[in-house]
């Protein structure tokens, strides 16, 4: 799996139970390294033509790396050329899941507004998948004091308290956070 990046390198890895959780652990051998690095540009390529978002983009193409490497690794894909195949069959699956679920939402959404909203504009506004995804985003400061806030009402006082903060610096880095979320929906980047 191809975890991390240094200086602009991919570093892959394998591990047959990654979905357990387990850490990854080095290339077995450079067949592994080598199915890495002329995988992950045509699956980076594939997701970022189909995915409005860059770094949905890349988490695609990891993950459908993971289903390779595990495929490969338990011989669900023998034939060294049907590889690629596979690969692309995964993530056009994967994205096609993704804009099923997306509209599973919207739907929701949608059967839940109040008979007088415009169903155009709401669902747009209260786009909650891409909320929480630049909630995501935040330190875990911010992410607390959001929750705090918005999800379990909590007034200044009690959250100053609860983060050991002043009001004042409570008021100043829900603004922030606020503001983070804000352009992240609107603009798509913090």
């Amino acid at each position: 799996m191809c975890t991390n990046t240094w200086f602009g390198t991919p570093r892959c890895y394998i591990g047959i139970v990654v979905s357990d959780g387990s850490v990854p652990q080095r290339p077995e051998n450079s067949e592994t390294a080598a199915l890495c690095r002329s995988l992950l540009p045509r699956l980076r390529l594939y997701a970022r033509r189909r995915l409005p978002d860059v770094d949905a983009a890349e988490d695609l193409a990891q993950e459908v790396l993971v289903v390779v490497l595990e495929a490969v690794a338990t011989d669900r894909v023998r034939e060294p050329r049907h590889v690629r195949r596979f690969a692309l069959g995964v993530a056009r699956n994967m994205i096609n899941d993704g804009f099923r679920t997306d509209e599973r939402r919207r739907r929701l959404v949608q059967s839940r507004l109040p008979p007088t909203a415009n169903p155009r504009i709401i669902p747009e506004l209260f786009d909650m998948y891409k909320v929480l995804s630049c909630m995501g985003r935040l330190t875990q400061k911010a992410r607390t004091l959001m929750l705090m806030t918005f999800a379990e009402d909590r007034d200044t006082a009690e959250i100053a308290e609860a983060l050991e903060m002043t009001p004042g610096s409570v008021r100043v880095a829900r603004h922030r956070a606020i503001d983070l979320v804000r352009r992240c929906v609107e603009g798509g980047a913090t």
